[in-house]
């Protein structure tokens, strides 16, 4: 027999792997984790306790009167239908698979994404504006404090004109 590991096992006999983790600490075999494998002895004995657990599994999977269907939109249901017009009737309307839950999460994701990227591009459109805003007051002020330095100088030359025309006239 070849090696197994823990959840490996679980899997076989639909069972968490703590329950057999727990049930091997029983039987005083240590284990690190679920990922641990089994020896043939662990197995074994594991074996003696789930048989009629493993036996039940193997008789309902091996049942041809009934179908069993897991999954409707992404919660668990058990719906057990007659194999026959049933049958035909579900092959043409299948189950809704639980991808549908995954695009939805893809969806909410995506969406979120979105909203992040246009309230940074909202942001970077803001400073933009707020440094052209500034920008335009700076040019203002620039022109402003010209304008004053021209008028002041302007207005010096006046007076040196008018302190010369005074001076040759006298």
């Amino acid at each position: 027999m070849t090696k197994i590991r823990v959840h490996e096992y679980a899997k076989k006999v639909d069972k968490p792997s703590k329950e057999i983790i727990d049930q091997l600490s029983k039987l005083n075999i240590e284990v690190a984790n679920h990922m641990a494998t089994l020896e043939d002895n662990a197995v074994t004995k594991l074996d003696g306790i789930y048989k009629n657990l493993l036996q039940d599994v193997h008789k309902h999977a091996n049942s041809t009167r009934h179908k069993t269907v897991h999954q409707v939109r992404g919660s668990p249901v058990h719906k057990t239908v007659a194999k026959g017009h049933h049958a035909q009737q579900d092959r043409d309307n299948p189950v809704p698979k639980t991808a549908d839950k995954g695009n939805r999460v893809q969806q909410d994701k995506d969406s979120l994404v979105h909203r992040a990227a246009d309230k940074a591009r909202a942001v970077r459109q803001e400073q933009k504006d707020r440094t052209l805003r500034l920008k335009q007051q700076n040019r203002l002020q620039v022109q402003d404090s010209a304008t004053t330095v021209r008028a002041a100088a302007e207005a010096a030359e006046a007076k040196t004109a008018i302190a010369k025309a005074d001076s040759s006239s006298q």
